[in-house]
């Protein structure tokens, strides 16, 4: 049985102890989180899963309900970018080491030998952690699906699909009906559930309707309006008027905001316009601004759907300058689908080799480029790639990050903020 003294051992160890990192299923962290009796928690629960907008719809709750004047929120996102601490938040606050140390060392006793994958082991220990702190609300990202991902071992009280697209096609199948099938999992019998797609798979309204869960869709039953400097909410009794504009995709805050409602959870407008106003998050349409330096745009955006998003919010910016383009992303994603958005916008693309747990090599995208006469370079890493753009952008130029996560953090650790 093993035994750490630090979080770096600990981590190292769980990358060793299953054999593929990813496999879905309930059946092997089932038993043990009913031991630890994490399946079922005091507080309101909020489980958030979609193909994109997770991580945006999560900050938009936690900064919502601690608005609300909740005490103790807990958020728990997956990835991480720099820092595995980063995967569960309490009142906005990485984890400290101690806490998941400890919480490591009691999954590995309890486990028995049974063979976790590492999000399978890290998520039964952040469940621990967030029991025994006795939370007043919690909100969990789904990892990957829904319906068997480790999350779904918690029973919510509001479940959150967001925008449906294709990505993971070969865990969650080749088509958007089987796709929201499996998002659907997270819906609970006679549980509100929100779903921020406006024409979702045909498969969420069946399992809906199958289950007897309370459903709620965007444009049906709450909607939003965006205006030049503010945008408005309606719904669940609501009509919320110029809203402040968060640095997060709107369609990700209106779920929040109906999710909220769904449960009861009864917010005023000025503590909506509190949460909201300059709320961001990490890696999402993320701007750096140096003095005498070029903008910087980080986004972790690393399918279709998110990239073009990505491109929308930059044809919006009234700039004079160039777009350089960083990108590296992982082998298994749909990188021609990926460069698309941004071809038309990009002048030079610089990409790179990604050093990680199914990285991708840059000359899975330089055909893509070399067919559609985009000028680019290849590099053997991303920093190499950043060091060589930030040669040669000037200050009224913008340097775009994106690809996925681990693109993302190797900015961060050359530009820190």
């Amino acid at each position: 049985m093993a035994s750490f003294s630090t979080l770096s051992d600990w981590l190292a160890y769980l990358a060793t102890i299953h054999t593929t990192s990813i496999n879905l299923g309930l059946e092997r962290i089932l038993p043990i989180a009913q031991q630890l009796g994490v399946t079922h928690f005091a507080c309101p629960v909020i489980t958030v899963a979609g193909t994109n907008g997770k991580g945006s719809t999560v900050r938009a709750l936690e900064a919502l309900l601690i608005a609300a004047d909740y005490k103790k929120v807990f958020a728990y996102t997956s990835p991480h970018l720099l820092h595995f601490n980063e995967r569960l938040r309490m009142n906005t606050q990485p984890v400290d080491d101690q806490s998941l140390i400890q919480a490591f060392a009691k999954i590995e006793t309890l486990r028995n030998s049974q063979e976790l994958s590492f999000f399978e082991f890290t998520t039964l220990a952040i469940l621990d952690i967030c029991k025994q702190q006795q939370p007043d609300a919690l909100i969990l990202e789904v990892g990957l699906g829904g319906r068997l991902d480790a999350v779904n071992v918690v029973e919510s009280d509001v479940a959150v699909i967001t925008h449906i697209a294709y990505d993971h096609q070969q865990w969650l199948g080749e088509t958007l009906e089987q796709i929201g099938f499996e998002k659907a999992g997270i819906m609970r019998r006679g549980k509100v559930a929100i779903c921020g797609d406006t024409e979702p798979p045909q498969s969420i309204l069946q399992q809906a309707e199958k289950i007897g869960a309370l459903l709620y869709r965007a444009r049906q039953d709450f909607s939003y309006q965006e205006e030049k400097n503010t945008w408005n909410w309606q719904g669940f009794g609501k009509n919320w008027q110029q809203l402040p504009y968060p640095a997060l995709k709107i369609s990700n805050v209106a779920c929040a905001l109906a999710a909220l409602q769904g449960v009861f959870i009864n917010l005023t407008l000025e503590q909506v316009h509190s949460a909201l106003q300059g709320l961001n998050l990490t890696g999402r349409q993320q701007w750096i601004k140096l003095p005498h330096y070029p903008h910087i745009c980080l986004d972790v955006a690393h399918n279709p759907d998110s990239a073009e998003a990505l491109a929308a919010m930059l044809k919006k910016q009234n700039h004079r300058g160039k777009i350089f383009a960083v990108c590296a992303m992982l082998e298994d994603k749909d990188h021609t689908g990926t460069l698309a958005p941004l071809l038309p916008l990009v002048e030079q693309w610089f990409v790179a080799d990604l050093d990680c747990i199914r990285g991708g090599k840059a000359q899975l995208l330089t055909p893509i480029l070399a067919h559609h006469n985009a000028p680019f370079r290849a590099f053997p890493t991303v920093q190499a790639a950043l060091n060589e753009v930030e040669s040669q952008a000037k200050s009224n130029d913008i340097i775009l990050v994106y690809g996925s996560f681990h693109t993302v953090a190797e900015a961060l650790k050359k530009w820190p903020v």
